[in-house]
């Protein structure tokens, strides 16, 4: 028996049916309706009108509201009805579907027929641009036990709940790939022959935020001609309303940049799509199986990122990078030797200063150990707190009442509102994962030049091996110190003059490091440091106040670790952090899968959150979400340190190596 096929289509609401989406709507469906294949039906949800064509394929479901609310709205009209099909497509009402698809999958029997390479359709040229991003798209088509299993969670944006737990077919798009990871068949259509092609319209919401057409497009790759095999139908369209824009060539180092973020997209999909399900196909070609793994140890699995690898035990490389460091680490009475002596050489050195060293404080609980810590060993700590315009009001109550209680003088270093706003838009166009680069450099910079001008010679600060670990999983932070990719952004998508923002270059952090002799100390490394402890001995003895969350002391971070990454970028950061805290021993693999049980963001404080950082920004939902929308960017896509300096690390130092003796010998430095 022939498969039946069921597409499910949220209608643009007529608020934003513009001339050109209209015509683009009527084209969508007419092309459902001119399939050469009739044993499929699909759910219109939303108000209709004339542009709809007649036919007894379409069920139309008169809901109006998000997206979002649709989508839930149809899933129960399939559940309440007993809908009878075999595999459902999700599609947007301007995208086209490939009506001579049907067909050819009407006897196969797969769990999800995908597209490797996105298309995308420029409505106002007809021009063709693909990309290969490591997550599937919107339209995939999935069998029906899959579509309608509970699984993952409401995605963005999402104000209405008719259940707990959404199906997978109201997931994120974004999250479709982290379901089909275990004896699943995948159907992967050819490049020439995708499986539908994404519109892109000079009235999306996307390229209305960006104020740029031209640049928009831009961001989707090299454009060429349609040469797609069964989408001829798109060189007769024309746009009611052309974009008035002036249209130039991609240069050649365009087209060789993006050639090789293409070629960059295909490994990826590789290492994290294809390779972690047990049964790929590519039409007829069987792909060999590789399983997704996790590790026997922690949380991390080969497809939280890229670099994650197993031994032959099935311990991730973290973990066996973890048990390294931990078994060079000294014994507690070692430590302790080495934490008396670097005390004494603290003192020794800020003897007749007003303050020995500096340390920065967030209000959060390794900030607030490390002052209670310093005051304990005897030292004279000026604190030093960035206010970059996000801290929460427990924040500013820990910090005061944490320094006033331990006798510890307080500098606020305060950065423009103006500024950071327009440095965290410029992070948001630019597409980057690691939007917190913005503050994390600001609070080193701070510290770094706070600690120069005062004539001071150490920063305390928080980082730690037994809580943090090493460093993030590659692809889900920046590095911290690269001021270069931070003023390139801005540079391209920013607006304001950076005039109170710190700042730290290459060069001064070199003079600072090694001819003034600055130490950087993560002076929690030379103490036995239980996190669970620490906090209730923070609250007896400080009045400290829990947050909830890893760095929730700031709205924006909350919102950032807690929204944004796993929405757009799917990554969850707890995932780390509790393993890390599992190779500590602080906690069990089991009690650390109980805690991911639990909701990432409380839905109440989510809602306000959601509103006050949106407000505060400037954003309307809608630019938002067209922000969230715009294909995910690599910081290397911008210029950076890592590309240039740090190239050449060991031949400068090599090089400067004579001019640092005499300065120090002029200076009188030791």
């Amino acid at each position: 028996m022939k498969n039946k096929f069921l597409f499910l289509i949220p209608l643009t609401p007529k608020a934003y049916l513009t001339p050109n989406r209209s015509a683009l709507r009527a084209l969508s469906l007419q092309n459902l309706v001119n399939q050469n294949y009739d044993n499929w039906s699909a759910i219109l949800i939303g108000k209709t009108d004339e542009t709809i064509p007649k036919t007894s394929n379409f069920i139309i479901l008169d809901v109006e509201g998000t997206k979002e609310a649709k989508l839930q709205a149809a899933t129960k009209y399939i559940k309440d009805t007993n809908l009878d099909f075999d595999y459902l497509i999700r599609l947007d009402d301007d995208d086209m579907f490939n009506n001579k698809l049907l067909s050819k999958l009407a006897e196969k029997e797969f769990d999800i027929y995908i597209d490797k390479y996105h298309t995308f359709w420029d409505a106002s040229t007809g021009s063709i641009a693909q990309q290969v991003p490591y997550w599937f798209a919107n339209t995939c088509i999935h069998k029906k036990e899959h579509a309608l299993t509970a699984y993952g969670t409401f995605p963005r944006d999402t104000t209405v709940f008719t259940k707990e737990k959404p199906y997978l077919i109201e997931n994120g798009h974004g999250d479709f790939h982290k379901y089909y990871n275990q004896n699943h068949t995948i159907l992967v259509a050819e490049r020439n022959d995708p499986l539908y092609v994404r519109t892109l319209n000079p009235d999306s919401h996307s390229s209305l935020f960006t104020g740029d057409f031209v640049k928009y497009m831009n961001l989707f790759g090299i454009w060429r001609g349609n040469t797609l095999k069964n989408y001829s139908f798109l060189k007769d369209f024309k746009l009611p309303v052309l974009p008035n824009v002036q249209r130039k060539d991609q240069d050649f180092m365009f087209k060789l940049k993006n050639t090789y973020a293409m070629l960059k997209g295909l490994m990826n999909f590789q290492r994290k799509v294809i390779w972690k399900d047990q049964a790929a196909l590519q039409m007829s070609k069987v792909i060999l199986p590789y399983a997704n793994k996790e590790c026997v140890n922690c949380l991390l699995t080969n497809s939280d990122s890229e670099d994650i690898t197993f031994n032959s035990k099935g311990v991730c490389n973290y973990c066996v990078s973890y048990e390294k460091k931990h078994l060079a680490t000294k014994s507690k009475t070692d430590r302790s030797k080495d934490l008396k002596q670097l005390v004494e050489q603290i003192k020794t050195v800020g003897k007749g200063k007003q303050y020995d060293c500096i340390i920065g404080v967030s209000g959060g609980i390794d900030s607030t150990y490390v002052a209670y810590l310093s005051k304990q060993l005897g030292l004279r700590p000026l604190a030093v707190h960035l206010d970059y315009g996000w801290n929460s009001e427990l924040a500013v109550t820990n910090i005061n009442a944490t320094l006033q209680k331990l006798g510890i003088d307080l500098f606020t270093y305060v950065i423009n509102w103006e500024e950071i706003k327009d440095l965290q838009l410029a992070f948001l166009k630019a597409s980057v994962v690691d939007i917190e680069l913005i503050n994390d450099f600001a609070i080193f910079a701070a510290l770094h030049n706070e600690a120069h001008k005062r004539g001071v010679k150490y920063v305390l600060n928080g980082m730690n091996i037994e809580t943090e670990g090493e460093k993030l999983p590659k692809g889900w932070a920046h590095e911290k110190f690269d001021q270069l990719n931070i003023l390139s952004i801005h540079k391209r998508f920013g607006k304001v003059k950076l005039k109170s923002y710190p700042k730290l270059s290459y060069f001064k952090r070199y003079y600072l490091t090694v001819i003034y002799k600055l130490k950087w100390l993560p002076i929690l490394n030379y103490v036995s440091y239980n996190k669970a402890e620490v906090k209730d001995l923070m609250i007896k003895e400080l009045g400290w106040r829990d947050y909830g969350g890893k760095h929730f002391e700031s709205i924006f971070t909350r919102f950032y670790q807690a929204y944004i990454l796993p929405n757009k970028f799917h990554i969850d950061k707890r995932k780390f952090h509790l393993s890390v805290l599992i190779c500590s021993g602080q906690i069990t693999k089991e009690e650390a899968l109980i805690e991911m049980q639990k909701p990432i963001y409380d839905p109440q404080l989510l809602k306000e959150d959601y509103d006050f950082v949106l407000k505060k920004l400037g954003l309307s939902e809608s630019e938002f979400e067209a922000i969230l929308d715009l294909p995910i960017k690599d910081h290397l896509d911008y210029d950076s340190y890592i590309k240039k300096h740090y190239k050449y690390h060991a031949q400068f130092f090599k090089f400067m190596k004579p001019f640092t003796k005499i300065i120090k010998t002029l200076r009188g430095i030791k």
